[in-house]
């Protein structure tokens, strides 16, 4: 969501924050603790299978915030980036597994909600709903932004072309 209007920015934070939240109180509600607690008893098989993931997908994306900001953090506060340089590898490279993993949780919770009647899950309605938004409605919401930003924005024209023909000479700018 870099390029564009700073409005899909926002929209997607904001309905992403939204969902995180959500999906928290959710996955709280259907155990002690949304992070520990793997122990559902009572819940029929389909609705266990649809915390799981959502409890999964909540760790990631939290795991997932909490290394952004901390990447940011060094890149924007020169304080930061003293201190915190040595361990910006291994936050970079924790991102990029998390990212990995948060891509297959979601495509797996994708799966089970398509495959979870909503019959099976009338014990765990609101789960069922939550994952569905999570998953299926930020799916929606990616492509439907992606596409009105491919579409609507146009992108700025390239100042000083990256290959240049074959005995052309670069061009200086003077500002």
């Amino acid at each position: 969501m870099a390029s564009g209007s700073p409005l899909f920015g926002l929209l997607s934070l904001t309905i992403t924050v939204a969902l995180l939240v959500w999906q928290y109180m959710v996955v709280t509600k259907y155990a002690e603790g949304a992070f520990y607690n793997t122990s559902q008893v009572g819940m029929t098989a389909t609705c266990v299978s649809v915390f799981l993931v959502l409890q999964k997908s909540l760790l990631l994306t939290i795991f997932l915030t909490a290394l952004e900001v901390y990447i940011v953090a060094i890149a924007v506060v020169p304080p930061c980036a003293i201190f915190c340089w040595p361990c910006l590898f291994l936050a970079t490279c924790g991102a990029c597994l998390a990212g990995i993993a948060k891509f297959m949780v979601s495509v797996m919770g994708i799966i089970v909600v398509m495959s979870a009647k909503r019959s099976e899950c009338a014990d765990c309605a609101d789960l069922y709903s939550c994952a569905w938004y999570v998953f299926i409605g930020m799916l929606i919401f990616s492509i439907l932004t992606g596409c009105l930003q491919s579409c609507h924005f146009e992108k700025a024209p390239e100042r000083q072309p990256l290959v240049r023909a074959a005995g052309e000479q670069p061009k200086t700018e003077i500002a």
